[in-house]
């Protein structure tokens, strides 16, 4: 399955002669693709790879991980820290920081707009080409857009909405904001669009490239996110509903043994466990994905230079994570949470992108092609779950708790008095259990900042301790408190805009947070 991204390739090569570089470079350098190259059903398909293509770009994917996690618990600067992420770390976010910029995620909305545009224009040119085709095609770029705006609007709040084509020097693009809530409306009714298409047009295109592309499954989950962001959680329990029953995923199994004579207490198998990490981490596309980026020898990620111990930029939180998250038991070392160290991370290394097995060497830079994943069935549990809590009665929190032991159980997660649920379930204490459960699962998959926020964030910040505990818990020494007092304003939660995208789009303006100290001559 890992040659998933390299078959793709090829296709294209025959297809239409053009690789990832090669397809940039089909543009003009004003960026306004030439009409005449929509010419034949190779070309529009070119173009939707061509998505992917600017998604695996260098700067797109480490920010989805850097918006994701450098805000949250779950990562520290190492021994050469990059002085930007410090920064945010500390909650001293500039709009020059680099890590602001979101130009790549508006290059890939671009290319989805394309596709948009222009991918009927050759059905009267091709024979070959179906409009039945055409809207398959337009579905994934509309899923892919809606994807590139899920970033954009938990990271940013307020977003410009761009839903047409660069394709004239004569068009506005001096476009103001939208509010996060049009943009979160946008994307459901962009996805629902999507999800219908894929359902009626052609099923069999959901599994012709079932984890590296866009596929039903993958819109369902997107979805299912979207519908948390906002509130609608029966509608998230019936995209999880419909990925759990269509019985494409399951949890990978690892199999344990009861320690004799205590109770609830068991080991795993450690060849399986070797084997779940090769296959979900090492090479990709196992049976738990739903979606995901492939990299491979030709297309690195990235990460070698944010994780690698000869980078050392940054690293595992590893005494937080391991006094908070996985806790020992001192009496046997055969029994631990199978997700701790020698999984996620090594040492301090982070090591489901370092390593090219569970027990074997680091990736070099070479090697450095760890498929960067959107969304595993684990976490579709998890978020049926989330949704579940929200809805609150007795039986609605002992489905989520259940669900939530589906996932500990295959992990080996150790239990105790803290985690036993069973009577009468208190729903509070529940939500603060998926979300530490979301942490040791989701470990630097670039979720833990943007599920802190979610959960704080509901009810007109009902929650808003959870912030305030992942201040104390992230901060460096000494800036605990100052961070603490910013997240006490609630604008402070999104990054403010760069100061590139302020001078080049007069109808822009900062995010209220960061105006007294941005000042932008445009």
């Amino acid at each position: 399955m890992k040659n998933i991204l390299t078959k793709i390739s090829l296709m294209l090569l025959v297809l239409s002669a053009t690789s990832c570089g090669e397809w940039l470079n089909l543009s003009p350098e004003d960026g306004v693709t030439r009409e005449d190259f929509w010419q034949s059903k190779e070309q529009v398909e070119s173009a939707v790879i061509g998505i992917y293509c600017e998604m695996m770009n260098t700067e797109c994917v480490n920010r989805m991980f850097l918006w994701g996690e450098l805000r949250a618990d779950m990562v520290i600067d190492g021994t050469k820290p990059n002085a930007a992420y410090t920064a945010i770390r500390s909650g001293e976010i500039a709009s020059d920081n680099v890590v602001c910029k979101w130009s790549d995620f508006y290059s890939v909305i671009n290319n989805c707009n394309l596709v948009l545009e222009y991918a009927d224009q050759a059905v009267e040119l091709d024979a070959s080409y179906s409009q039945q085709e055409a809207e398959l095609f337009k579905a994934e770029a509309k899923a892919l857009r809606a994807m590139m705006y899920f970033y954009l609007t938990r990271s940013f709040g307020d977003v410009p909405m761009v839903l047409e084509a660069s394709v004239s020097d004569d068009q506005d693009y001096h476009i103001a904001k939208t509010s996060q809530d049009s943009i979160l409306d946008q994307i459901i009714f962009d996805l629902t669009e999507a999800e219908r298409v894929m359902e009626t047009n052609n099923p069999a295109y959901n599994m012709e490239f079932p984890k590296g592309r866009m596929t039903v499954w993958a819109v369902k989950a997107l979805l299912a996110d979207a519908y948390l962001w906002k509130g609608n959680y029966d509608a998230a329990i019936q995209r999880c509903d419909a990925i759990i029953n269509s019985e494409e995923f399951v949890l990978i199994s690892v199999p344990r043994t009861a320690l004799p004579g205590v109770e609830n207490l068991y080991f795993s198998d450690v060849t399986a466990i070797d084997l779940m990490f090769n296959k979900v981490w090492a090479t990709g596309n196992s049976e738990e994905s739903i979606f995901e980026l492939n990299f491979d020898e030709t297309k690195t990620n990235g990460f070698y230079n944010l994780f690698a111990s000869a980078r050392n930029v940054l690293v595992a939180n590893v005494d937080y994570i391991e006094g908070n998250y996985f806790p020992l038991y001192e009496l046997d070392e055969s029994v631990y949470d199978v997700r701790s160290n020698g999984y996620s991370y090594q040492g301090t290394i982070i090591w489901k992108y370092m390593a090219l097995t569970r027990q074997g060497t680091a990736r070099t830079s070479q090697q450095s092609y760890a498929n960067w994943i959107f969304y595993r069935y684990p976490e579709i549990l998890l978020m049926k779950a989330e949704a579940l809590i929200q809805k609150g009665t007795q039986a609605d929190l002992q489905a989520a708790y259940a669900l939530i032991m589906q996932v500990r159980s295959r992990a080996n997660a150790l239990e105790s008095d803290e985690t036993d649920f069973s009577g009468i379930i208190n729903a509070d204490e529940l939500e603060q259990f998926l979300l530490d459960e979301r942490a040791r699962e989701l470990m630097f998959e670039g979720k833990r900042w943007y599920d802190v926020l979610r959960f704080a964030r509901r009810n007109n910040y009902a929650k808003i301790d959870y912030l305030m505990d992942l201040a104390l818990n992230s901060a460096p020494t000494g800036k605990q408190q100052s961070l603490q007092s910013k997240y006490g304003d609630h604008r402070s939660h999104y990054w403010p805009i760069h100061d590139d995208e302020l001078k080049s789009n007069q109808s822009l303006v900062q995010n209220t947070f960061y105006e007294t100290s941005t000042t932008i001559k445009k």
